[in-house]
Order: structure tokens, then C-alpha cells, then sequence
């Protein structure tokens, strides 16, 4: 009997430090910002000084400082430049008690850096960021404890919705 309560408080124990048991898959999703500063450093961007006036930029102000993009494009009314910065990976993995064990990783595409412009003006840049998009086994977190079978609430399209691109020109 001392044995099963044991185990019964290391289960518990573990229940609490983790609140995930079963398989999921992080991958990458567009993250998009409004206000940007670019920098000297090439696919580098900070917080505007003024955040209530952040800088605009023209495509010309950009390959000026950092080259020439890998990749140009019109998303609705909307053109882009975009450059590229490694590679993107998915991510599968299993959580055994508290220790979570990859399964497979692997590369899905190329990591890019988006910088949107409207009128020949930036208004936003996006860049990949990993989240959780699959959950498969029991888990809690900041939403109640449940069994969850199939795609994670956050998970949406890779392409982010950009408003102004998606109205009238």
C-alpha cells in the first residue's frame, strides 16, 4: 500500500510541474509587428526610439542598408521584400512524465523576414515564430485542463491576416 502512495504523490507531483502528457507538434507561424526600427545588422529589427512616430521606409531605404531581398511579391494591395534567414523546422515530441523527447525534427522551408509596404511606405514586417499548432494526450496551461485531440487553439494559417492589405486600395 505505501508503494501505491508513493507513486500516487510522484504522479501528482509530476501532474503539477507539467500539465502535458501526450504527443505534439510545434511549428512555425507569421508573426507580424507594427512599428519597426531596422538596423545596420542585416535581418535585424528593434523597437522604434519614438513609438509614437516610428520611422517609414521606402524598398530603395532598405536594400540601401541591407542588399538585395531574396524574394519580392504583392500580397493583395500590398508589396513585399522579403529575406531570407535560415531555415524553418518543425517539431514533434512526446512528454514522458516531465521530460519532453523530441521524435522528429525536421526543416519545412525557408525562415524569412517580411517588410510590407502600402503606397511605397513600410507599415509592418513579419517574421516566423515556433507555437504550438497539434496537441494529441491531456494538458492545462492558461486554458482549462482538458483532453485535447487535434489542433491547439492558437493555431491559424501561416500567412497572417494584414488588414490593410486586404481592403480597398
Amino acid at each position: 500500500m505505501k508503494i501505491y502512495n508513493v507513486l500516487l504523490i510522484i504522479f501528482l507531483t509530476f501532474y503539477t510541474l507539467n500539465c502535458f502528457f501526450g504527443v505534439g507538434r510545434i511549428a512555425h507561424k507569421e508573426y507580424v509587428k507594427h512599428s519597426f526600427e531596422i538596423t545596420d545588422k542585416k535581418n535585424s529589427f528593434e523597437w522604434p526610439k519614438d513609438f509614437r512616430n516610428p520611422p517609414s521606409y521606402t524598398k530603395e531605404d532598405i536594400i540601401d542598408k541591407w542588399g538585395e531581398p531574396s524574394k519580392t511579391g504583392i500580397y493583395n494591395n500590398c508589396n513585399y521584400i522579403a529575406y531570407r534567414d535560415g531555415f524553418t523546422w518543425n517539431i514533434i515530441g512526446a512528454v514522458i512524465f516531465i521530460l519532453p523527447v523530441p521524435i522528429l525534427i525536421f526543416p519545412t522551408g525557408f525562415d524569412e523576414k517580411k517588410i510590407y509596404f502600402i503606397d511605397g511606405k513600410s507599415f509592418v514586417y513579419s517574421q516566423n515564430s515556433l507555437q504550438d499548432t497539434h496537441f494529441f494526450g491531456y494538458f492545462c496551461g492558461d486554458r482549462d485542463c482538458k483532453l485535447q485531440f487535434g489542433k491547439t487553439y492558437r493555431y491559424s494559417e501561416n500567412e497572417a491576416k494584414l488588414l490593410k492589405c486586404i481592403g480597398p486600395k
